[in-house]
């Protein structure tokens, strides 16, 4: 390090002068008063970090017993009675008498169709019956007046036969005449349809207005009491299933339950617990258990 004095009025003092750097040690010398510069700041920070809380852990009793398996399947309730409405007798649809989708009793009215001409069979069979017995009071008449006669040689025989004829034919005709006022009398009934049994009743299949005949679907009604769900599993859960137990109980171990939810009506309130009965599909490798509900 070199001294030079300098001049400052009558007092002389000397400073050290620093050689300038050269141009390939100047980057070096950044670098490092930067480097210094960091760690100066980060030496003069006195403040503490805070202390992070200790972690919290969920303890649990460690217990051994046997768990269910529970497991969801995508099924379809069915009725255990599918049965289809038709008209007995045939006519225009007047009217529709029940709920979409409602539970009906057995013999409830359910569809209306055009009585009228029903109406006129009634009445033109009450018209024959009425003659036929008139025809046959008249032979009762003759029989009662020829047999006394037929004594005292007032009056053949041949007309007492003729009589006799005559009531034995009124009487078949009678009965032939009642016959067809009592179909008569089923058709005029069969014009209002009614439900055969009491369960779920589907969507109209038909509408106001339509020429019904025997043919005619017009709905369905389904009984669910007990009712059906059939659903589909794979042929590995059942595999499964069946190595869980051996012997004739191979299978029949499962349990089937409906877990209640809101929305949804009971229609049996006894619970829905039941041994499934499996059969197998042909046309699909899988497994269709076919359930009764109670």
């Amino acid at each position: 390090m070199q001294t030079k004095l300098l001049p400052l009025g009558v007092i002389f003092s000397t400073a050290p002068t620093i050689p300038p750097l050269s141009a390939a040690r100047q980057p070096h010398f950044v670098f490092a008063l930067i480097v210094s510069m960091a760690i100066c700041a980060g030496c003069s920070s006195n403040t503490a970090k805070p202390v992070p809380p200790p972690p919290g852990v969920t303890v649990t009793a460690v217990i051994l017993k046997d768990v269910s398996i529970h497991q969801e399947w995508v099924g379809t309730m069915l009725g255990n009675v599918d049965a289809d409405i038709r008209p007995k007798v045939d006519g225009f649809l007047l009217g529709r008498l029940y709920s979409e989708g409602s539970y009906v009793e057995k013999g409830a009215p359910m569809f209306q169709l055009d009585k009228r001409q029903a109406q006129a069979a009634v009445e033109q069979a009450q018209g024959n019956l009425e003659r036929v017995r008139a025809s046959l009071g008249q032979a009762q008449i003759d029989v009662r007046r020829y047999t006394p006669l037929v004594a005292q040689k007032a009056v053949s025989q041949a007309e007492l036969d003729k009589a006799l004829s005559s009531e034995i034919a009124g009487k078949a005709e009678a009965n032939a005449g009642q016959a067809v006022l009592d179909n008569a009398k089923l058709n005029l009934g069969w014009t209002t349809v009614t439900a055969p049994i009491s369960g779920i009743a589907g969507v109209s299949k038909v509408q106001i207005g339509d020429l019904m005949t025997p043919t005619t679907i017009m709905t369905t009604i389904s009984s669910v009491n007990p009712i059906y769900v059939d659903f589909s599993i794979a042929e590995q859960d059942y595999i499964r299933f069946v190595r869980e137990k051996t012997g004739r109980s191979a299978g029949q171990n499962l349990e089937l339950f409906r877990e209640p939810r809101s929305g949804f009506t009971n229609w049996n309130n006894s619970g829905a617990r039941r041994v499934p009965q499996f059969r197998q599909r042909a046309a699909s490798r899988s497994i269709c258990p076919y359930s009764r509900r109670y």
